[in-house]
């Protein structure tokens, strides 16, 4: 028998500045019969500590394009305050959530973004460490 893959959600960058939202979101993964994959996006909030740390963000075609500078900011905001603020929310709600990024065990391995402009840091996802994430998700933890 085929084991099945985890489901992932994705929650977009205004969703994770929406208190009610998160709550909901964190009711509906408790009740679940399978903990699913947790991918979240931070554009808000990357876009407002960039202003904080007088950066100025700026896009190609809808594309932050993330210089050195700004990927600090970036990895600052997604590996801290949005996914803390994420798994403070799941695990209030009985879930067993545990806060990883790509870099985490190499989880995820990109390779750069080709664009008629130079993105920096801006990525395609080539390969995923699929099995670390089945296994969490086995131990009934919401990575």
């Amino acid at each position: 028998m085929k084991k099945s893959s985890p489901l992932v959600l994705k929650v977009g960058g205004g969703e994770v500045d929406d208190s009610g939202f998160l709550q909901a979101l964190a009711a509906a993964v408790a009740s679940m019969s399978r903990p699913p994959v947790i991918v979240h996006g931070g554009g808000k909030e990357i876009g407002s500590w960039l202003k904080v740390l007088g950066q100025e963000a700026r896009f190609h075609q809808g594309l932050r394009i993330t210089d050195g500078r700004a990927m600090a900011v970036v990895e600052m905001v997604l590996s801290g305050a949005v996914n803390k603020r994420l798994v403070g929310v799941l695990v209030a709600a009985g879930v067993r959530a545990l806060g990883l990024s790509g870099r985490d065990l190499g989880l995820v391995r990109a390779r750069k973004l080709e664009a008629e402009v130079d993105l920096g840091h801006v990525g395609e996802p080539e390969a995923v460490q699929t099995e670390v994430l089945t296994r969490l998700v086995g131990m009934g933890m919401v990575p």
